[in-house]
């Protein structure tokens, strides 16, 4: 029987889909897809039981999908679910093909070397292929004491635009790439605000984390005052 703790979150992600498919911003061209960042692996029942608790997180997506939002899911993996071998149905492989099988990726590929960061998304970037899915690469910016090789902070501004560039030129082509994301706005404007050279033609869209800031009309146009570029006339 599922969990208390995973059957709440599941419930509460089933109305966050239903409420942004019928919201007036998540209609508008601004809001070009949703992305789930479900993280089952920071539930205790994640040590006491991993198959079980990934399985709950299958289900999980499978019941979204059948909500049928008129807007595309993503979905968020760490970039080392491809190093778990998971059984469903008599079927063994890599977690992140199954999560893959249902729907697009946005691989929290948090390291601080482009290097790294296309080894780890070359798996699922081949896998992409297979499935007809799409994957975007995501690397971080906010500040870790803790895994600070995690993240860009501390490094350069041009530091981390080379390795945006090497991440995009190395996919680049590859019809299951879509793109780079960086986590996040807030973390990523401290390494712009000093930078005056133009930015490299790497494609840019912009990921909003918090929720709030489509269902609730006040943080929404908090976010919009930091975004000039995204207010509506």
């Amino acid at each position: 029987m599922m969990q208390p703790a995973f059957l709440l979150s599941c419930l509460l992600f089933l109305v966050l889909v239903s409420n942004l498919s019928t919201s007036r911003a998540a209609s508008s061209s601004l809001v070009r897809s949703i992305q789930l960042d479900v993280e089952p692996y920071t539930l205790s029942e994640w040590t006491q039981n991993q198959t079980q608790t990934a399985d709950y997180y299958l289900d999980m997506i499978d019941k979204l999908k059948q909500l049928k939002s008129p807007i595309p899911l993503r979905f968020a993996i760490p970039r080392w679910f491809d190093g778990i071998s998971h059984t469903r149905n008599g079927v063994t492989k890599k977690l992140s093909e199954f999560v893959q099988d249902r729907g697009n990726l946005m691989i929290m590929d948090y390291v601080n070397s482009g290097t790294r960061a296309v080894r780890d998304a070359s798996t699922e970037i081949q896998y992409a292929l297979k499935s007809g899915t799409r994957v975007v690469v995501g690397i971080e910016t906010m500040e870790l004491p803790s895994e600070p090789t995690a993240t860009y902070f501390g490094k350069s501004f041009q530091e981390l635009e080379n390795d945006l560039n090497f991440i995009e030129n190395t996919f680049n082509g590859n019809a299951s790439y879509e793109g780079v994301a960086v986590h996040d706005y807030k973390w990523y404007k401290n390494f712009t605000q000093n930078f005056t050279q133009p930015f490299s033609s790497v494609k840019r869209d912009l990921y909003v984390w918090d929720s709030d800031v489509i269902l609730k009309e006040s943080a929404r146009q908090e976010f919009l005052l930091t975004c000039p570029s995204l207010r509506e006339s």
